[in-house]
């Protein structure tokens, strides 16, 4: 498989990623790791503005989860460098 090939595979993969995450969130929207995990597949889309506002959503959830803080804290980061 060409590095096109690879990408256009895990752009897939992300996407169908979101619909899952946002599906599941439907049924339990307080489920700090499905919002993380839904910020995550968001950020490798390019898709940063969206990554944030899930991330965010679950620090108001659980304010104590480092993970989600850093993952935010480097797609605020990631937004800035591409604005520049």
């Amino acid at each position: 498989m060409t590095g096109l090939g690879k990408r256009d595979k895990a752009r897939k993969w992300y996407e169908e990623a979101v619909v899952q995450y946002t599906e599941a969130l439907r049924i339990e929207p307080d489920h700090v790791d499905t919002r993380s995990n839904l910020g995550n597949a968001l950020a490798h889309l390019g898709r940063l503005d969206d990554a944030i506002a899930q991330y965010e959503a679950a620090l108001r959830i659980d304010p104590n989860r480092a993970d989600v803080r850093y993952n935010l804290d480097f797609v605020r980061s990631a937004r800035e460098k591409a604005r520049q």
